[in-house]
């Protein structure tokens, strides 16, 4: 199980194509992890694990269409429960009524073998080495958990900007201690606008890497 959260700021919150936030397609087709920004203003998340694909999508726009002047923090909660897999789509602590596509379940099996041979790509996706669908807008306070968070933290992370290495009410001390990869955006963690630095990704074993075509991380947090 695992959580991925960060905080979105889209020139257009509908854009004319999909806009990847986070995106690696193993070389093979068997494995990936895409969070995408869709035209009709959606979030969708697909992950697939050796040929098991498990897709689910917001069943309404988080945003609206044209220029958006405020923040939101998603987080996406990826849980092995039981037999199978679910994937919970948050924005600003609050889960979002979201749908499986198509009937699809993945099992708990084939998630625990997910491996990507390829980059997990930030503000982009990853197509077998080519960067593709950059994201247009800001993003910052990217985090990545081992575990599954709760309700109740997500609601905590996704009130405002905290520093997530250190406890805060629902927010436990064994969140905080499952947090793997915490890029701030400032002091020495990384410049505004660098290409391809690559970060540890526990996720896929292979890296999280920023792509700045088009797409650009800001150095002042967020606020909401």
């Amino acid at each position: 199980s695992y959580s991925i959260g960060m905080w979105i700021k889209p020139d257009d919150g509908r854009p004319a194509a999909v806009d990847y936030l986070i995106g690696g397609l193993e070389s093979g087709n068997t494995d990936a992890l895409l969070v995408q920004l869709t035209a009709a203003g959606k979030i969708k998340v697909a992950f697939k694990a050796d040929g098991d694909p498990l897709t689910k999508t917001t069943d309404s726009a988080v945003f609206a269409d044209g220029a958006i002047s405020d923040w939101m923090h998603i987080l996406i909660v990826v849980n092995i429960t039981g037999t199978n897999s679910t994937i919970d789509i948050y924005t600003n602590g609050t889960e979002e009524a979201s749908s499986v596509v198509g009937g699809q379940a993945l099992s708990a099996a084939n998630h625990a073998a997910y491996t990507c041979n390829d980059n997990i790509y930030l503000a982009a996706g990853n197509n077998n080495g080519t960067d593709t669908n950059h994201f247009a807008g800001e993003i910052d306070e990217f985090a990545i958990w081992n575990i599954a968070l709760d309700a109740d933290a997500a609601a905590v992370v996704g009130a405002k900007v905290i520093d997530l290495q250190i406890p805060a009410g629902n927010y436990t001390s064994a969140n905080a201690s499952a947090l793997q990869q915490y890029i701030r955006f400032e002091g020495s963690d990384i410049a505004e606008g660098i290409n391809a630095t690559t970060f540890t990704d526990p996720v896929a074993g292979a890296t999280v890497r920023v792509q700045n075509g088009g797409a650009y991380a800001s150095t002042s947090p967020p606020s909401i």
